[in-house]
């Protein structure tokens, strides 16, 4: 298994969204992890998208909606 961190969406081209963790912090400064295979209308974004065009365009808002921010 290899665990590697990028923001070059050229280097996530070449993975799968469900290989692809997103990661941002809250307005808490907690970590919210999400998998790209979780985004909504993937589907329809994949037709016309590489993974990394995706990522590029929803990270962080996406990733951010619905985190309660915990205690």
């Amino acid at each position: 298994q290899i665990v590697a961190t990028t923001h070059s969406p050229y280097l996530l081209d070449l993975f799968e969204p469900d290989e692809v963790r997103v990661m941002a912090l809250d307005a808490h400064g907690h970590a919210v992890c999400r998998n790209l295979a979780e985004a909504p209308d993937l589907d329809r974004l994949k037709q016309a998208y590489q993974t990394g065009e995706i990522w590029a365009s929803i990270w962080e808002d996406w990733a951010l909606e619905g985190a309660t921010g915990g205690a």
